[in-house]
């Protein structure tokens, strides 16, 4: 009796995502996953690109270039109910800088 292993379809997938801004690539061909239960931290030098990666999973910018999958169908802007559905949560810089000085 053979087993077949089965293929879990991510709940967001990211490839080769691209982002520019006036004389800068903010995001250069990146791509990850996130599958349910999982917990996910950026981290990287300031003008890593973390915050715009957020903010695309955030639905506050859009996409150069690459492709956003929820639930394995491609989406080309997430909307905020996306965000919600798959409990996307960002937290800002300036929040963190803040709660570390009361």
């Amino acid at each position: 009796m053979s087993r077949v292993k089965e293929e879990r379809v991510p709940l967001v997938e990211v490839k080769d995502s691209v982002k520019d801004f006036p004389g800068v690539r903010a995001l250069d061909k990146v791509s990850f996953d996130l599958n349910a239960g999982e917990v996910h931290v950026l981290v990287g030098e300031n003008g890593a690109g973390k915050s715009t990666l957020a903010k695309i999973l955030d639905g506050a910018l859009p996409l150069d270039e690459g492709q956003i999958y929820i639930n394995g169908k491609e989406v080309h802007h997430l909307t905020f109910y996306q965000v919600l559905f798959v409990s996307l949560q960002y937290t800002h810089k300036f929040l963190i800088t803040v709660l570390c000085y009361l």
